[in-house]
């Protein structure tokens, strides 16, 4: 696996004595995704000349446990009232809520779809396969050959429950960095180990390196 490269950071600028790399002063050290969630979100799975970062189960989990109780509440729990006991509010209250819950649930489950990285082809592509004729949004996909180096960056999240007391966790994010700068991010989740020992795995496969924010 490629070393982790550990680059001290202020709020203002990035200490170059850690780095002679020009880029990673020019690259921005803010996550691309605020937020992420506290649990293993995402993993990386290794076939032979390609790497797939795909949704875990418990992230599919996680997802349904919005997405079944609102499309209940919405074709069932909404038309029960409305049609048969005559609570014309409770009837609008479920049909809204559950329309709300679902379509969160279901958001989350489209959203993040898996990123493939195809050594034998030298590109990278988001949910379809690379397609030479589609333009080149590195977002959605582009060349192996311009993946510049991998970079690491933890955001502490703070959240707040309805009692009043609060909490916090560690999310992580794991970038792809260009030479102009620009990123796009492949991972973010709140377990570190399993980020930095993706990003070793990726570094090592791409032969780049592998740059983490220190602050």
């Amino acid at each position: 696996m490629s070393e982790i490269q550990e680059i001290n950071l202020n709020k203002f600028k990035v200490k170059l004595a850690d780095t002679d790399d020009p880029v990673a002063s020019k690259v921005s050290w803010n996550p691309v995704n605020p937020g992420g969630s506290n649990f293993k979100y995402q993993k990386m799975t290794i076939l032979d000349d390609k790497i797939i970062i795909k949704k875990t189960i418990g992230a599919y989990i996680f997802a349904l446990v919005f997405t079944v109780p609102g499309i209940l509440a919405l074709v069932i729990g909404g038309p029960y009232f409305l049609l048969f006991n005559s609570h014309i509010v409770l009837g609008l209250f479920m049909i809204v809520w559950g329309g709300m819950f679902g379509g969160v649930g279901i958001l989350m489950l489209k959203k993040d779809k898996n990123f493939t990285i195809d050594k034998f082809n030298g590109s990278y592509s988001r949910g379809k396969e690379f397609d030479n004729l589609n333009s080149q949004d590195r977002f959605k996909q582009g060349y192996i050959k311009d993946i510049y180096a991998i970079q690491l960056i933890n955001e502490r999240i703070k959240s707040s429950s309805s009692n009043g007391g609060s909490s916090s966790y560690t999310s992580y994010e794991l970038n792809l960095v260009f030479k102009d700068g620009e990123r796009i991010n492949i991972m973010d989740h709140g377990k570190g180990k399993d980020i930095a020992d993706s990003a070793k795995y990726l570094g090592k496969f791409l032969n780049v390196p592998i740059w983490k924010a220190q602050y």
